[in-house]
């Protein structure tokens, strides 16, 4: 899911995606995703986008 304000609403969830989609292209990145201990680890991660 990929929740933005109202005010944002629009082609903003397009943006997030082409991040998200370019970021999980990293090798180092999906390792790191891969080897999250835990959920926290993972938001903590996914946080440093953008």
């Amino acid at each position: 899911m990929i929740a933005v304000p109202e005010a944002a609403a629009g082609d903003e969830h397009l943006r997030i995606l082409a991040l998200l989609s370019r970021t999980l292209m990293d090798p180092a990145f999906r390792e790191r995703l891969l080897e999250a201990p835990d959920k926290a680890a993972i938001l903590h991660a996914l946080a440093e986008i953008g």
